[in-house]
């Protein structure tokens, strides 16, 4: 028997801070964190993103890299100047493909980039478990999804 998202809530009462630049996409992960229970804040650039960062709490960031203005590399960078968002989880989804040698892959986890996505090869359900990995525990702890 498979339970659903929708049903189980796992990321319930987390708040998600969403940085795409495209609507089509952050409108899916959007209805899909929605789903499973998450407060959405979506950016569509890094400097919106900051600006978010700064005025509300945020329990996770999912970041994309190449967006125009500030780009995702320079966004983390910026994020974890702030004192109080050093421990901030961030994970990278993106559609480059990032080699463990990769000078960009380099810089997001020295950086503190907990995880790197491959946008397109990654399912939804996958994502979910993987901001489940990553969220501080609470009182009740989340518990991972299956498709």
């Amino acid at each position: 028997m498979t339970t659903k998202i929708s049903e189980t809530k796992p990321l319930r009462n987390r708040t998600i801070l969403i940085v795409e630049d495209d609507n089509f996409i952050s409108r899916i992960y959007s209805k899909w964190l929605i789903a499973a229970g998450a407060v959405i804040h979506v950016a569509h650039d890094g400097t919106q993103a900051l600006r978010i960062l700064k005025e509300e709490p945020v329990d996770l960031v999912l970041l994309d890299l190449g967006m125009p203005g500030l780009n995702g590399n320079d966004t983390v960078h910026l994020i974890r100047q702030e004192e109080n968002l050093k421990e901030l989880p961030v994970i990278v989804l993106s559609n480059a493909t990032l080699a463990l040698g990769d000078e960009t892959y380099i810089s997001l986890k020295d950086a503190g980039v907990v995880d790197i996505l491959q946008k397109y090869s990654t399912s939804l359900t996958e994502i979910v478990n993987c901001i489940i990995k990553y969220l501080p525990a609470t009182e009740s702890e989340v518990t991972p999804v299956t498709p």
